[in-house]
């Protein structure tokens, strides 16, 4: 007898894997956007055009801006940098004050 037919209800190691596969992915896909981002507003600060960064990470929702802190496997910096932001509001690489939008009195 072909005991495929009954369906238990009960997960299988292989539909857990598969959904942990798909978890995985949709988190780097996550991650990998907001890298793309950050990237983009470093640029900006980097060249000078701090206005043009202060409105992308304005644009960000709320939980994004901190929640750049929750990706270890890109590296340090930006973990660090998202701190940063989070804590004082001040990149502490280039002085640019996010709550205010200009730079900080201590780089001015």
């Amino acid at each position: 007898m072909d005991m495929s037919q009954y369906n238990t209800g009960k997960k299988t190691a292989l539909d857990k894997v598969k959904e942990d596969l798909a978890r995985v992915k949709r988190h780097n896909a996550y991650v990998d956007k907001h890298w793309e981002v950050m990237n983009e507003i470093r640029w900006h600060l980097k060249v000078g055009e701090y206005e043009q960064a202060h409105e992308m990470f304005n644009e960000l929702p709320e939980q994004d801006k901190i929640g750049l802190d929750l990706a270890p496997s890109k590296g340090g910096m930006l973990k660090t940098w998202a701190r940063s932001i989070a804590i004082k509001g001040v990149d502490t690489a280039t002085g640019w004050d996010w709550w205010s939008g200009r730079l900080s009195k201590k780089t001015e």
